[in-house]
């Protein structure tokens, strides 16, 4: 937040898991299960915050060109 104080244009901005084909934290949470080795965490009802990595890049893309972007 320091930055703002020399006219920095700064974003706080705060994500779940990154998913992804390709990589992210899917892949590596793949891993265990591909070697038999994964099992169902509690009843599976359970959700988790994610976002996909194509839509964290065009988060990342707006904010960079659009200078008028505001808040926290």
């Amino acid at each position: 937040m320091k930055a703002k104080d020399y006219g920095v244009h700064v974003s706080l901005m705060r994500f779940g898991i990154v998913l992804g084909k390709r990589g992210g934290a899917l892949q590596q949470m793949i891993t265990p299960f591909k070697w038999w080795m994964g099992s169902p965490l509690g009843s599976g009802n359970q959700w988790f915050s994610w976002i996909h990595e194509q839509d964290l890049v065009d988060i990342f893309l707006y904010l960079i060109k659009e200078k008028r972007s505001r808040g926290r």
